[in-house]
């Protein structure tokens, strides 16, 4: 990955005051294949509450959601409860 990241360093454009712009190479996007699997796992993440909305939607380069509603983790929140088994 390294090699990449340094062949693409002399493409890099230098702006006004030297600050550099940037490139990000995603490790992650580029092991899943296709958009479902993404989503899947994303949706996973969101499910067992070990990552909440704002995270995935920085994985996925989107801004945080407005007001702070993407900080809450909520595991199993779009599960449905399973039923109680009676004592025996």
């Amino acid at each position: 990955m390294s090699s990449g990241a340094d062949a693409a360093d002399h493409l890099i454009p230098v702006a006004k005051g030297g600050d550099k712009e940037f490139v990000r190479f995603n490790v992650d996007a580029m092991l899943r294949t296709s958009l479902i699997e993404r989503y899947t796992a994303h949706g996973m993440s969101l499910e067992q509450g070990w990552r909440n909305r704002d995270e995935v939607r920085a994985i996925e380069d989107l801004s945080p959601l407005p007001g702070g509603q993407g900080q809450i983790y909520a595991p199993g929140a779009s599960a449905p409860a399973l039923p109680r088994k009676e004592a025996l």
